[in-house]
């Protein structure tokens, strides 16, 4: 007699890296000005080997500021943006899935991303697939409805339980906000699924895990 055996789920989110890119201050479908500045003259020189961009302007140059403001003064003055996301803590994806009758466990976290650069940012979700030794769940087939065929299994991610997308080394966009934020910042909730309808014990049991890595990016 076949035994009806648990799957047990710790889907692991500890991988979360940010990066820092020059603001701008004005864009179209076809540029984007990093930032502003009045200068007598100046241009963009290039050739085959470089490119050069230069300005006359202001004399002095530097950095003033108060409570209310920040000026640079000086030619083709940047500044930096900066980018922070929390660190979600491992979840236990919930439910019951057994190796006889499949099943459904479903988790999620929520991430929040901070960023003062006036073009926003992106937030971008990639990961090993649910496994337990050599035995995995499908990367769900998506963007689309959930739905398991009979036979298989699947394993995705949404932020809307409408709309769901696989899991594997594609990093796919979660979020994407096109302003400043800063300082409350915009938390993303991630919801997580597990399902097989494979039966008979056709997906074993056993511990499935898998590793995820969220990448915010400035826009």
């Amino acid at each position: 007699m076949l035994k009806n055996s648990f799957i047990v789920f710790a889907t692991i989110l500890c991988l979360v890296s940010g990066t820092v890119a020059n603001a701008y201050v004005a864009s179209s479908t076809n540029f984007i000005i990093e930032s502003d500045v009045i200068s007598y003259t100046g241009g963009l020189s290039t050739s085959t080997n470089f490119s050069v961009q230069d300005s006359i302007s202001d004399g002095l140059i530097g950095e003033g500021n108060s409570t209310s403001y920040t000026i640079d003064a000086g030619p083709l003055p940047m500044r930096e943006s900066t980018l922070s996301v929390s660190v979600p803590a491992d979840l236990i994806l919930t439910g019951t899935i057994t190796s006889l009758r499949g099943g459904t466990a479903e988790g999620s976290v929520s991430v929040t991303v901070i960023t003062d650069n006036p073009g926003g940012y992106q937030l971008k979700l990639s990961g090993t697939s649910l496994s337990s030794g050599s035995n995995s769940f499908d990367s769900f087939s998506g963007p689309a409805s959930w739905s398991v065929a009979d036979g298989t299994s699947a394993f995705g991610f949404s932020t809307d339980s409408s709309t769901w997308n696989g899991i594997d080394s594609t990093a796919r966009v979660v979020v994407t906000e096109n302003s400043n934020n800063q300082p409350s910042g915009t938390a993303t909730i991630i919801n997580f699924k597990a399902e097989s309808k494979k039966i008979n014990q056709a997906q074993p049991a056993g511990s499935y895990s898998s590793s995820i890595t969220l990448t915010a990016l400035p826009l």
